[in-house]
């Protein structure tokens, strides 16, 4: 993560600057090259981590999904006790307080917090190699693997400490090991969780109500993004797809807003139900710069809404409880507090802005109202007057939040969500100093993969398998068929490897390389594999099913080709028959001259009974209608 504040050191195409200030836009910081001492404008999201010596070698990052629970649980220990301290100036006194109630050393916690602040990742907090002295565990890996299998067989099924040290005793008796002290088992089962213990021993439910807040209103935000509300709901439009411009289904919107200026922060639109993937985008997208967003759509008002939050708070939905979703904020240093069940009002922002957006929507061309009473009293037919695209609503939702909502005076805060935004980030509110610009991630690729789903699957020699879709690559050889032992299994199993997927395109997937900590696209191993989304997929996989065929790579890509080639010969016919349909209707609007043709015989204005027809069909030659066969012939 990189600081937007004055003085702070980043790069611009390849060349080390300082920020000498921060343009009002937040999409720009004046830089000065540190080589030649020059000023210049450079966008913020251009902006990249400086050019420096390697300072995560000992402390490297590690990604979340590597992280244990034991980990997490550490290292979450550790960043609430220098929370106070990070860059800020550390008061002795204050610092002398938190090494006597945490009961570590005063530079343990300097120590701590340099790490952190160098990475700006949870993973720094984490020991990965002993240094030998003081604080330096003494007993082998073997002998830490079975006091730790110990805790989670014994002291976990509420054994006593005694039985559980009992446990090692006789483990390490049998494997030729030396038994450790009892004081050590102690400290092992200290270091764990007074929460992680009773979820096991007790329940999840009881843990969570012993040590969660419950605090009996909704909480304050201090400062911008300080604390962020998310929720998901189905949008008041039938959409239309843009070939047929057919009526589809309604849409599902998740959305972030930030309590103190009221702003959103970020949204994912979508026809599918919510879920991990789209509340994982959801998220990603109110992280990283609107800048690309606002460009696709010649957009040129400000959405200065970016950067990592403090807390999020979401419902008790299923994918706001992810180890997915957990994992990746957990990263980022971003906490998620889930709202006290039956207590609603601990929502009510992200609320009131999901239901301020539906009342606009009830506005436009395929609204379903926001029930079925309305519609009949308005005599309206939803599906009859849909209009909008997937895209075209997008457009249209970005346009309102940053040409309408963000500039409009908000009664709840007594000015616009967007005044009130650069007032906490830039000056002073309420006697809280400003809040500055929060920290911008630099690879917005690598943001959105860490917020997608996650899969763990062994390389085999014709690759990887995920979805009945097979990968390979070359730099997946030195770990095919790669195998881990399972000490006190006695056995061995082949590795599991971490990929991921963005579900809208898996004609690739991403592969997380186990040393270097870093993702590379991993390609179909059919390289005409076109790109298809797994809802495509499934429709492909469930007709297959249906003809009692065999479902692998080559099977669906067929599949899928043969639909698009269906699709692409509707799509070619209703295009003639529009263009049929739209000469018609253009022959049928133009006045019909004297003589015109309609049947078998002339229709004459001066023509007002039968008489007056009969005498004027024996004047006229006869006529036939071309449309109809007739070659036109003259009868004396």
């Amino acid at each position: 993560m990189i600081k937007i504040i004055n003085d702070e050191l980043f790069s611009y195409e390849g060349v080390n600057f300082r920020i000498k200030r921060v343009i009002s836009d937040r999409i720009h910081v004046v830089g000065e090259n540190l080589e030649t001492r020059e000023t210049k404008m450079v966008p913020i999201v251009d902006i990249r981590k400086p050019i420096l010596p390697d300072v995560t070698e000992l402390y490297p990052v590690i990604p979340a999904d590597l992280l244990t629970e034991q980990e997490e649980a550490l290292a979450k220990k550790r960043l609430k006790i220098i929370e106070p301290f990070i860059d800020k100036y550390i008061d002795p006194d204050k610092l002398e307080l938190a090494a006597r109630k945490n009961k570590v050393g005063k530079s343990t916690i300097y120590r701590w917090r340099a790490r952190y602040q160098k990475t700006r990742h949870l993973s720094a907090l984490i020991d990965r190699e002993g240094r030998g002295g003081k604080g330096k565990s003494k007993i082998s890996d073997e002998q830490e693997k079975i006091i730790q299998e110990a805790i989670s067989s014994k002291y976990y099924k509420n054994k006593s400490i005694a039985d559980t040290f009992l446990e090692v005793k006789i483990q390490c008796t049998r494997s030729g090991l030396s038994v450790p002290n009892l004081n050590t088992v102690k400290k092992r089962i200290a270091q764990k969780t007074e929460k992680t213990a009773i979820k096991f021993r007790r329940s999840r439910q009881i843990a969570n109500q012993q040590f969660e807040g419950k605090p009996g209103k909704i909480p304050d935000a201090k400062y911008p993004f300080s604390i962020v509300q998310i929720d998901h709901t189905r949008l008041d439009i039938i959409l239309v797809d843009p070939v047929y411009r057919k009526p589809l289904t309604r849409p599902w919107l998740t959305l972030l807003i930030d309590v103190f200026s009221r702003c959103p922060m970020g949204f994912y639109l979508s026809l599918d139900p919510p879920g991990n993937f789209g509340t994982g985008q959801a998220i990603a997208n109110a992280m990283y710069p609107k800048i690309k967003l606002l460009t696709k759509y010649n957009i040129t008002e400000e959405w200065p809404c970016w950067g990592a939050m403090k807390t999020i708070h979401s419902d008790n939905a299923g994918e706001f409880h992810s180890k997915m979703i957990e994992k990746a904020c957990l990263a980022y240093g971003i906490g998620i507090q889930w709202r006290p069940k039956k207590k609603p009002h601990y929502g009510a922002h992200i609320e009131r802005l999901l239901g301020t957006f539906n009342r606009e929507i009830h506005t436009l061309p395929g609204t379903t109202f926001s029930n079925i009473k309305e519609r009949k009293y308005f005599e309206y037919d939803s599906k009859m007057y849909a209009a909008f695209t997937l895209e075209e609503f997008e457009e249209w939702l970005v346009t309102y939040i940053t040409k309408v909502y963000m500039i409009r005076p908000h009664t709840g805060i007594g000015t616009s969500p967007l005044s009130r935004l650069k007032k906490g980030l830039m000056g002073e509110y309420g006697g809280v100093p400003a809040a500055g610009l929060t920290e911008l991630h630099e690879d917005e690729d690598t943001l959105r993969l860490d917020f997608m789903p996650l899969y763990e699957r062994t390389i085999q020699s014709s690759g990887v398998q995920i979805e009945n879709m097979e990968y390979y690559h070359p730099l997946l050889a030195p770990y095919i068929n790669l195998k881990e032992e399972f000490e006190f299994e006695k056995k061995r199993e082949k590795k599991k490897f971490i990929f991921k997927m963005d579900i809208r395109n898996i004609k690739k997937i991403y592969f997380m390389d186990p040393d270097s900590k870093v993702y590379y696209e991993i390609p179909s191993i059919n390289l005409s594999c076109p790109d298809m989304s797994i809802w495509e997929k499934r429709e492909v996989e469930r007709k297959l099913k249906a003809e009692n065929k065999d479902i692998d790579t080559n099977a669906i890509i067929e599949g899928y080709l043969a639909m698009r080639t269906l699709e692409e010969s509707a799509i070619n016919k209703t295009k003639q028959s529009r263009r049929r349909q739209s000469r018609e209707a253009e022959r049928q609007s133009k006045p019909m001259p004297k003589g015109e043709v309609v049947g078998d015989y002339s229709v004459l204005p001066e023509i007002k009974t039968d008489e007056n027809l009969e005498k004027q069909e024996k004047k006229k030659p006869k006529r036939f209608n071309i449309d109809h066969g007739a070659f036109g012939s003259t009868d004396n």
